[in-house]
C-alpha cells in the first residue's frame, strides 16, 4: 500500500488507500431563532435602559449585573471596544493615531452585526446545499459555505 499523499485539482487529498476531503466545519443553532432573540433583547434594552450591559463574549468573561447576579438571558454577545482598539492599533501606520471611546463602541457593534450576518447567511447557504432528507435541527457550517457568501456579504456592508 502506498502512503504517499497527492492533491488533485479540487484540493482533496488522495492517499494510496482512498480519498479524504479536507474540510473545516462549525456547528451553529438555527439562525432564525437567534435573530428573533437578538431583536427581542435589543427592544427590551431600548425600552428599559436599566438592563445589564451586553456580555463581552470575545475578549473575556461576561460582565455581572448589578447586585452580583448573572442574567445571561438579558446579555447579548459582543466584542469589547478594548479588543477592537487593539486590533485597529495593529494596522495603524502612525503610532500617534488615537480613536475616541464612542468610535470604538460603534466599531465593536459594527463587527458584532457583521459577524451575526455572516453566520446567518452561511447557515442559510449551507441549508440550501444540504439534502432535505438529511437535515437536522442544527446546521453544520463548513468553511466552503462561508467562503461562498463572503464576497456578497462584504459588498453589502
Amino acid at each position: 500500500m502506498d502512503d504517499d499523499i497527492n492533491f488533485d485539482s479540487d484540493g482533496d487529498q488522495e492517499y494510496g488507500y482512498g480519498r479524504q476531503e479536507k474540510r473545516h466545519s462549525f456547528e451553529v443553532d438555527d439562525p432564525m431563532d437567534d435573530e428573533d432573540d437578538l431583536l427581542e433583547a435589543m427592544n427590551d434594552r431600548s425600552r428599559n435602559p436599566s438592563l445589564p450591559r451586553r456580555a463581552a463574549a470575545v475578549a473575556g468573561p461576561s460582565r455581572q449585573a448589578a447586585g452580583g447576579e448573572d442574567h445571561e438571558e438579558d446579555e447579548l454577545p459582543s466584542f469589547r471596544p478594548e479588543t477592537v482598539q487593539a486590533i485597529f492599533k495593529g494596522v495603524w501606520t502612525d503610532p500617534g493615531t488615537k480613536a475616541q471611546k464612542d468610535a470604538m463602541q460603534l466599531s465593536a457593534e459594527f463587527l458584532r452585526l457583521f459577524t451575526i450576518e455572516a453566520l446567518h447567511r452561511t447557515a442559510a447557504y449551507q441549508r440550501e446545499q444540504e439534502d432535505e432528507d438529511l437535515r437536522t435541527e442544527e446546521t453544520l457550517i463548513e468553511l466552503d459555505s462561508l467562503e461562498a457568501i463572503t464576497a456578497q456579504l462584504v459588498m453589502d456592508f
